[in-house]
């Protein structure tokens, strides 16, 4: 019986000993996985000898801020941007994404610009494939496919092409103005500038992208629904930080795509439409009609050789994600500088009068002016160059690293920074555009930044509004047309003024990422009395 109790003692000992061995090796195999899934990806730069930001586990520094704290976003990343000091970059976080940031403009040309081959990709926030219409827009494309689709945009949208489109969005920029036009002279109208842009974009989007006339009430109803998360809410930030960390767990709650499926039904069978309509030689000067004549072109016996290309049309499908990435950039760039610009025009009323001037100078009895012409005003330039500095439409712009890359040292503070491939840069277009170094009194509107006589004293690479290198906005010759036209046909008619619900000074939206105001604008049109029109 001892023997046997004995023996049960030492089983006994053994086996506490096991189960505790085995509690401590599940415990530190848990710690392990916690580190690798929460702290590791925020000691990356650490861990690569570059100076970094303040970093929080699960999700990093500037999305912290952006969920918790009472700044701004663009505010957010300006502040990592002077935490860099006189280092060219600096490391931080989004979730789990370590990113660099390239403060310097010189390192931005070498990176974004020369050595843009060994960065050709940009972040994809969401998954591959988790929505099919977005999945195809050359935001979301990457390598070979990507430049395929550039190759046929960078044809289809030069100063030519684009001008043949100039009819068509002046009358969708005059049909708007003169629904505000009526008999009562010294009336001033509110412009909620939230809800009639957004009217107006839709109208200009139908128009120039889907091939839809202006004022189509089911394209504006579809539009009030187009995203799957839509607004500001807790909610949709959760929905949105779900869809980037665990793809596979959205459709649980509810985000199984960005593009709702009856919208993207909706867009398929429009430009289903727009093709059979320049098939059947009912040609529209309209995206849909550029490209189907880019296509004939190149078909043609007559196209230069050494211009072939391994691709040299989209299918509707492609059609379509190309044009739902214009619509949602139109929805939310344009509008907002579209927004800004008025706002600035309004709280500066000598600039406006200056513009309005150069703009009465150039008009023929009510006619449109030549497109070289309109576009070729100087101070209408200055005004949306400026506009585009102070509240640029980004926050930043990224590139993925997708060959091994090192950053040479520049001096003996520096070490060599080696990028792995899928390794995240970035150039911060809102801090640079505020940096008291390149542009004094940053927060003070002076369209004189951009005088012919003062461009050239801007430092290159400090002014980014259309993005940097190869993968910059390819609709940046389109987007200032519609905006000088607009603004053409605007102050033709009308005095922007400040009203009592005027925001002076504007102040940016907290829990956004984008550049915007944190109350609605509210404007006022008075009918201009020194001119006849």
């Amino acid at each position: 019986m001892l023997c046997f109790d004995f023996k049960m003692s030492i089983l006994g000992i053994f086996s506490g000993f096991s189960t505790s061995l085995l509690v401590w090796l599940v415990l530190l195999s848990f710690i392990a996985v916690l580190y690798t899934v929460l702290m590791k990806p925020h000691t990356y730069w650490t861990r690569k000898g570059v100076k970094t930001t303040k970093i929080l586990p699960i999700i990093g520094d500037a999305i912290f801020g952006l969920c918790f704290s009472k700044k701004p976003y663009p505010k957010l990343i300006q502040e990592i941007y002077n935490d860099a000091g006189d280092s060219r970059y600096i490391g931080y976080s989004e979730l789990r994404t370590p990113l660099l940031m390239i403060k310097s403009p010189e390192l931005i040309k070498k990176i974004f610009v020369k050595d843009a081959d060994s960065f050709q990709d940009r972040r994809v926030v969401f998954p591959e494939n988790f929505d099919s219409l977005m999945s195809k827009t050359l935001i979301y494309l990457r390598g070979q496919e990507w430049k395929d689709v550039r190759s046929i945009w960078n044809l289809v949208l030069t100063a030519s092409k684009v001008e043949t489109m100039y009819p068509l969005l002046n009358k969708t920029a005059e049909s708007f103005v003169r629904s505000f036009c009526d008999d009562k002279e010294d009336e001033v109208k509110t412009l909620d500038m939230k809800t009639a842009y957004r009217k107006y974009i839709c109208d200009l989007s139908a128009s120039t992208y889907f091939g839809i006339e202006s004022g189509s009430e089911t394209f504006r109803q579809k539009l009030s629904n187009f995203v799957t998360f839509n607004g500001n809410s807790i909610w949709t930030l959760l929905s949105f930080c779900i869809a980037c960390l665990a793809p596979k767990l959205s459709p649980l709650f509810g985000v199984s795509s960005i593009v709702n499926k009856d919208v993207h039904t909706y867009f398929l069978k429009t430009v289903g439409e727009g093709v059979e309509r320049e098939n059947n030689n009912l040609h529209r000067p309209d995206i849909i009609g550029l490209l189907h004549k880019q296509k004939k072109e190149e078909e043609s016996a007559e196209f230069e050789e050494n211009l072939k290309r391994r691709k040299i049309y989209l299918n509707e499908d492609e059609i379509a994600s190309q044009l739902c990435m214009f619509l949602l950039s139109s929805l939310d760039g344009l509008a907002a500088t579209l927004g800004f610009i008025t706002y600035e025009l309004a709280v500066n009323p000598d600039v406006q009068k200056r513009l309005q001037k150069e703009m009465d100078d150039i008009r023929i009895d009510g006619e449109l002016p030549e497109y070289q012409t309109i576009m070729g005003l100087p101070y209408l330039d200055m005004v949306v160059s400026e506009t585009m500095r102070k509240w640029p439409a980004v926050t930043m712009t990224d590139r993925i690293c997708t060959k091994p890359y090192t950053i040479e040292p520049q001096s003996p503070k520096e070490s060599p920074v080696h990028l792995d491939v899928g390794d995240t840069v970035a150039a911060p277009l809102y801090a640079l555009h505020h940096d008291p170094e390149y542009f004094p009194e940053p927060d003070k509107f002076d369209p004189e930044r951009f005088a012919p006589e003062n461009r050239f004293k801007i430092k290159p690479y400090s002014y980014l509004p259309w993005g940097i290198g190869p993968r910059n906005c390819n609709a940046g010759k389109l987007s200032l047309l519609q905006m000088k036209i607009f603004f053409f046909r605007l102050l033709e008619h009308f005095d922007i003024v400040p009203i009592d619900k005027t925001p002076i000074p504007i102040n940016l939206q907290e829990g956004v990422i984008k550049v915007a105001s944190d109350r609605d604008i509210f404007l006022g049109l008075r009918k201009r009395k020194d001119i006849n029109v």
